[in-house]
């Protein structure tokens, strides 16, 4: 696998570091082992479990460059040792909510790959997870809440995407965090505030030279309209300076107020951004979503996504279409939010 650019030589350098532990629920697809592969190649990871039809896994494996299958690194569990655990998995999420199911949908739960991919991340056996490229977003996201738990009660979980363009000529690039672009459809204050949160986090671990600069977009800047939508991104704003003094942050803002200095300067003369945010919190999964395809396909960035943010471990959601790279990138990313 071929890879070049700053960012992906970033994120290769930073998990050689602090190389961890990850699994797979669907890792009888081939460019599951492709990116295993260059994973093993890179050594930027300790271990690496898979899931999913263990004969074809094998077969794989064994036709892989590499050694895959003899590589003491790279580990093909049974799915039906694993159902037990499982349960007891599923059972302390019953528990949390004060439900109870019956013994066959607990069964049933609990021999899905990517609800045992969960259960491995719950038991602590592994320190990450990434599936999507067989499954669906709705079931990844069902396993995080359900075999992983939140990080926070109440909590979110919301998709960001990491926005880069490298640079011509230049060992660097443009790096940008947008959210919620892949899950919450219309997100309340609280939970702006709560994605706005994750997603700093998120663009300090992927990013750790930058300082995240977080802008609370709106068709509105500064009380230039009047509507209860930019009121929403106002009072957000304003809930998550207090709980986070220490980040730089301000809205509402149009975009072009959060990013353009001199349109600031303008617009928003008194904001703390001065048209220079770098991690943009949208009012709705509509303007995320949009936003993100627009600078992706117009501007020519490469979009690092969906980075499933808010639950208790890091478990990321693939794209039904992903590359082999696709899923390696996604993969470094995953592990580097240990």
């Amino acid at each position: 696998m071929k890879l070049s650019g700053h960012f992906a030589q970033s994120l290769i350098t930073q998990t050689q570091k602090h190389p961890r532990s990850i699994v797979f629920p669907e890792g009888d697809d081939p460019r599951v082992i492709d990116a295993v592969s260059s994973l093993i190649d890179q050594k930027c990871t300790k271990q690496v479990k898979l899931l999913g039809d263990s004969n074809k896994i094998r077969e794989l494996l064994s036709s892989s460059s590499g050694k895959l299958l003899e590589d003491h690194r790279v580990q093909v569990l049974e799915t039906s040792e694993l159902i037990p655990k499982a349960e007891s998995c599923y059972q302390s999420y019953l528990n949390s909510k004060n439900r109870s199911a019956e013994k066959a949908a607990i069964d049933s739960w609990a021999k899905h790959p990517a609800n045992q991919a969960a259960s491995l991340l719950f038991h602590g056996e592994v320190e990450a997870a990434i599936g999507g490229c067989v499954y669906s977003t709705a079931t990844i996201i069902k396993a995080t809440i359900q075999g992983v738990g939140l990080e926070k009660n109440p909590g979110t979980i919301s998709g960001s995407f990491a926005m880069v363009k490298e640079l011509d000529g230049s060992a660097a690039h443009k790096s940008y965090v947008f959210a919620d672009c892949g899950v919450v459809i219309e997100p309340t204050a609280e939970q702006l505030v709560t994605i706005a949160e994750d997603s700093v986090k998120t663009f300090q671990q992927l990013f750790p030279d930058e300082e995240p600069k977080v802008a609370f977009l709106s068709f509105s800047t500064k009380g230039s309209a009047q509507h209860a939508a930019a009121d929403k991104m106002i009072e957000a704003a304003e809930a998550f300076k207090k709980a986070n003094p220490k980040i730089i942050a301000d809205g509402e803002l149009q975009f072009d107020a959060a990013f353009v200095p001199e349109v600031a300067r303008r617009k928003s003369p008194d904001s703390s951004l001065q048209g220079d945010a770098n991690c943009f919190i949208f009012p709705d999964l509509n303007s995320g979503n949009i936003a993100y395809k627009i600078t992706q396909r117009l501007a020519g960035f490469d979009a690092y996504g969906p980075i499933l943010q808010g639950g208790a471990k890091p478990y990321s959601d693939l794209s039904r279409g992903a590359t082999s790279k696709d899923i390696f990138m996604a993969s470094l990313i995953t592990m580097l939010r240990c």
